[in-house]
């Protein structure tokens, strides 16, 4: 059973946004989901936060999403490691007497980094930072901080459709992603080795110098740099004498 605690969206725009999401994977009407929107929870109140332990018991919830960490802690600033102390705690207790996996939704500062206080992160099991471009698709997760699993690189592809109000997420290939993005900024004698290799199949060094374009020093050091990126790697075993075949990967 999912709780999603909204004090970001308002109740008109998380529900045609989940709703959208329980389309798109043909949730039906007995699919344990609520939504609690704008309710004013503040969890340095006492009362408040014993209310948010109650709802949760409640609910039976399993898996609590708050939208956001910054609209439940009072006037606490999040900068703060002082002030945000208490709430972490309330928060981790809540967790620890409920069983329930709490997630809490934080922003970014403009450089990209963390935003606020260094002890948000350090009470955290997981961290997950998720990017998405304007121009794409494509969402990345990245766990910058995983205290019981190990740190995990992922993506997905956003699937949504208006017409039919349908929104769903489809698993994407992250290491072919980042492959083709290094491919893409490929330049000078990394990328005429990489596309040699590419065309002519299994080479060695011999066959991809050119007097005119790149001598052999030059293919050395980026066959050397294409290995050590994982981007070409070398097929046969190496000895005296015996020259390297280098294959993409």
């Amino acid at each position: 059973p999912v709780l999603w605690i909204d004090e970001d969206s308002g109740e008109r725009r998380i529900k045609r946004r989940l709703g959208d999401v329980a389309r798109g994977y043909d949730a039906g009407e007995n699919t344990p989901f609520q939504v609690l929107s704008l309710a004013g929870i503040d969890v340095l109140d006492n009362q408040s936060a014993a209310n948010f332990e109650r709802l949760i018991r409640n609910q039976g919830a399993k898996l609590v999403v708050v939208d956001t960490l910054a609209d439940i802690i009072g006037g606490a600033k999040v900068i703060s490691p002082d002030e945000m102390q208490p709430v972490l705690q309330c928060l981790r207790r809540i967790a620890e007497r409920t069983g329930a996996l709490i997630i809490f939704i934080h922003h970014t500062n403009k450089a990209g980094d963390f935003l606020g206080a260094i002890n948000i992160a350090g009470k955290a099991d997981l961290l997950l930072q998720v990017d998405s471009a304007t121009d794409s698709p494509i969402i990345k997760f990245e766990s910058t901080k995983a205290r019981d699993t190990g740190a995990a690189n992922f993506a997905a592809k956003a699937c949504f459709y208006p017409d039919s109000a349908r929104f769903w997420l489809e698993p994407v290939d992250i290491d072919g992603l980042n492959q083709a993005k290094r491919i893409s900024t490929m330049s000078g004698a990394n990328k005429y080795v990489y596309e040699f290799i590419q065309q002519n199949g299994v080479s060695e060094i011999e066959d991809m110098i050119d007097e005119e374009l790149h001598k052999r020093a030059t293919i050395e050091k980026a066959v050397s740099r294409l290995c050590d990126d994982k981007m070409i790697r070398r097929v046969n075993e190496g000895g005296r004498g015996v020259k390297g075949q280098y294959a993409i990967l």
